[in-house]
């Protein structure tokens, strides 16, 4: 409150919070100096740096990514001196954006910290704290090939169920993902309760999601990002197509090989619909028999006997075919899509 002049002002278009200004010199001496400290005294296995909260560190238009790198590398300096004084290898770990993209307009040149070896793990996470089914990983690790430096994304809690968690860390591991990374787990998810003391059921999640062996098998739901953080798709215009992407990481065919897939359904949920009003919905391309569906309100589900899923992105159409009343203005509007599996692991599922 003293140094409203090194702050970027609360309020404004980059935050509402006050957060600092690192084109100062003074600011960055601040965080190097915390930075030393914590090393000093704490830092027996190593030190994470969160770059995702609060995550504005410049004014718009004038992010120097050189000054941040200025500081991981203090920060990889520090721990390397700690480790050759008593042989203790310590790792630095970034958490950053979710994209590269969003990064390099936060001012984290994470190209450059991983090509320079400053850093070993980097944890691309979602600073809005939603749960996240499809954080682009393919992107970091490509960056990362050849290098010490691993990449393992950062699911929040913010509304997630057990099987949300399954199915995002399943696709984590499809898209390249080799460790398990967990935040704010011990917060309230998709069941608003006190989290302490864990139950039995949350110590059974923490051991589903070590690897994909033990995620084999586990019970999963695939969603969208965008329904989860409260997305909205009208299907404004009769005829038309509107494709939704959903990411699966599990290999549903291969499971039902193995006889232990019980069930795959769809579930959709589209508000708005009326009496008259007809649609169509496609899977990669493949129309689904919606006469066969389970139709509750605004939510209908169904099982996916034939067609199921790819590994990797899938493509969910809706198609308005008919408007049960041609003169309303309200249109069908899709607010949830989800994928989700059983299995039986007596082998007795059906082929």
């Amino acid at each position: 409150m003293e140094n409203q002049d090194l702050a970027i002002s609360p309020g404004s278009e980059v935050s509402p919070y006050c957060v600092l200004d690192f084109t100062h010199e003074e600011v960055r001496d601040y965080r190097r100096a915390q930075i030393d400290e914590i090393i000093q005294r704490y830092a027996v296995d190593g030190l994470e740096l969160d770059f995702t909260r609060h995550y504005q560190y410049f004014r718009p238009g004038h992010q120097k990514p050189e000054l941040l790198t200025e500081i991981v590398r203090h920060a990889r300096t520090r721990l390397d001196e700690k480790s050759s004084n008593d042989g203790r290898e310590r790792i630095l770990i970034v958490r950053v954006a979710q994209t590269l993209g969003a990064c390099s307009g936060f001012g984290c040149d994470v190209p450059t910290w991983i090509k320079e070896g400053l850093v070993d793990y980097v944890v691309p996470s979602s600073p809005d704290r939603y749960f996240q089914f499809d954080i682009p990983l393919e992107e970091f690790v490509q960056l990362a090939e050849g290098t010490k430096c691993r990449v393992v994304a950062s699911p929040d809690s913010w509304k997630a169920t057990p099987d949300m968690y399954r199915a995002g860390m399943c696709s984590y591991y499809a898209k390249g993902q080799r460790d398990t990374y967990l935040f704010n787990f011990f917060t309230p998810r998709a069941e608003q309760r006190q989290h302490y003391p864990f139950r039995e059921a949350d110590y059974t999640l923490l051991r589903d999601l070590q690897s994909p062996v033990t995620l084999w098998g586990r019970p999963q739901q695939f969603g969208v990002d965008r329904f989860l953080r409260g997305g909205r798709m009208p299907l404004e215009e009769v005829g038309k197509e509107y494709d939704v992407r959903i990411y699966i990481g599990e290999d549903l065919a291969a499971r039902r090989e193995e006889m232990i897939l019980s069930a795959a359904r769809l579930v959709v949920r589209i508000d708005g619909r009326k009496n008259g009003d007809e649609l169509d919905v496609a899977l990669n391309g493949q129309p689904l028999p919606l006469a066969e569906a389970k139709i509750d309100g605004p939510q209908i589900s169904l099982e996916l006997t034939e067609l199921l899923p790819v590994v990797g992105p899938n493509t969910i159409s809706f198609t308005l075919t008919k408007l049960g009343e041609p003169d309303s203005d309200e249109r069908p509007t899709v607010t949830w899509v989800e994928v989700s599996t059983d299995y039986e692991l007596t082998g007795v599922g059906p082929r």
